[in-house]
């Protein structure tokens, strides 16, 4: 993977009243959801799953992702504000961003999160179900020194399945500029801007990609 993974815009506040959750944060701590092998060329290509143990071909440990719980929100707000400001942001930007880039326990109740690790956490995602058919990846982020490593990617893989999994035909996400690239390198297609959240007379990437149930 290349490039810092940042979330797809935690620059917009998304607490509108047709966001659903997925999943709650008090469900089974593991990852249920039946995966589909990654075909040989893809991109996800060489990510071994067993169980909820994820695992590749280096010497590395497992990595594990499960569903997140509230005793999780300090850490994955620390993963968050490493992933986002390792785009080169500075202390002052971050600053405008803190709020909404924070987790905490009554978020985690909005939506379906994850976090990955290897004995500790290294990454979260997040997938909220804005209608019946359509999906929003809410939070992407790992941490920098975990880059490159295999754990977006599974992150990756275990949201879609999940989203296929529960009807949902399209994923949209607000991006972060400097993860536009990645996006793209998935599937996504931008279609438009979204104002941030945080930064006034900013706009991000708004971005969507369409499911085929084939893959």
């Amino acid at each position: 993977m290349s490039g810092p993974l940042l979330r797809t815009g935690p620059e917009r506040k998304a607490t509108g009243a047709n966001a659903q959750p997925l999943w709650s944060a008090g469900a089974a701590s593991c990852v249920n959801t039946k995966l589909t092998a990654v075909k040989s060329g893809s991109r996800l290509e060489g990510l071994g799953v067993t169980g909820c143990g994820m695992t590749n071909s280096t010497t590395q440990p497992p990595l594990t992702i499960r569903t997140a719980r509230p005793a999780d929100a300090e850490t994955m707000t620390r993963v968050t504000m490493l992933s986002k400001q390792a785009n080169g942001y500075d202390d002052a930007f971050m600053a405008m961003c803190a709020d909404e880039l924070r987790v905490t326990p009554e978020r985690l109740e909005h939506g379906r999160y994850w976090v990955a690790g290897r004995g500790e956490i290294l990454g979260c995602a997040s997938l909220w179900k804005a209608d019946e058919n359509i999906g929003e990846v809410h939070a992407f982020f790992i941490h920098p020194d975990a880059q490159g490593q295999g754990v977006g990617r599974a992150l990756w893989q275990v949201l879609l399945a999940a989203a296929k999994a529960d009807g949902i035909t399209s994923l949209r996400l607000d991006s972060d500029p400097e993860a536009e690239g990645f996006y793209k390198r998935l599937g996504f297609k931008t279609t438009g801007r979204s104002p941030s959240g945080s930064i006034p007379g900013r706009t991000i990437p708004l971005m969507e990609l369409h499911l085929d149930s084939r893959d």
